[in-house]
């Protein structure tokens, strides 16, 4: 099949029509990535939603008494809490697709041209196909490396962070602050202070020096 529909021929974009954007090689990779997308996203989505229920109402109702807006809540309150859950999710879609096979086996077998030849096909090729045991055993290890390197890297950009002393500047200034306050109140409703003989008679109780009566 050489010739498209008329619907793709007739309109181009960057001088190139659409049937030549949708006909490249590169096309039967990005099904794969479609269909990868569809069979996957349905598990993380049950991940996201079983860890939004498990979050507390009360961190969020706080932040909307402190008048955070929605986006500061989902950035600042929500996401945080999901970190283990993007965690999992990110780990999980990295292993599978860097081990992309049986879509691949089942489906091209590399072909056309090699665009769909992912490193788990091409380590079994190399050892089953060509007899090459060192090369697809080496391959795997490569592939098993690179997927250790990349899940201690999510592990460190996810990790939890101490708050900066640049963050904490404004909350310590309002902190001290309100401190301050407390003080002068309880130094102004202390023990002693406004009470019944405390004021300025100092004579009230002064003992009776007169003898009794005139």
């Amino acid at each position: 099949m050489t010739q498209g529909p008329a619907a793709l021929t007739d309109g181009s974009f960057l001088g190139v029509s659409w049937w030549d954007w949708l006909a490249g090689p590169s096309v039967a990779m990005t099904a794969f990535i479609l269909m990868a997308v569809f069979t996957t996203s349905g598990t993380f989505m049950l991940l996201f939603i079983a860890a939004l229920q498990n979050l507390s109402g009360e961190v969020t109702e706080a932040a909307m008494m402190d008048g955070a807006n929605g986006w500061q809540r989902f950035w600042k309150v929500t996401l945080p809490q999901l970190r283990p859950t993007l965690f999992t999710v990110l780990t999980l879609g990295l292993i599978g697709s860097w081990q992309v096979f049986d879509q691949i086996y089942t489906g091209t077998k590399g072909a056309p041209g090699k665009t769909t030849l992912t490193p788990a096909f091409l380590s079994y090729q190399s050892a089953f196909n060509n007899q090459a045991w060192g090369q697809g055993a080496a391959i795997a290890f490569i592939l098993f490396v690179i997927i250790v390197f990349f899940t201690l890297f999510q592990r460190w950009v996810l990790r939890e962070r101490s708050v900066s002393n640049r963050r904490m500047r404004p909350y310590l200034s309002v902190a001290n602050g309100a401190t301050a306050t407390v003080v002068a109140a309880s130094a102004l409703t202390g023990p002693g202070a406004g009470s019944p003989g405390s004021g300025s008679d100092p004579d009230s109780h002064a003992p009776d020096t007169t003898g009794g009566t005139r």
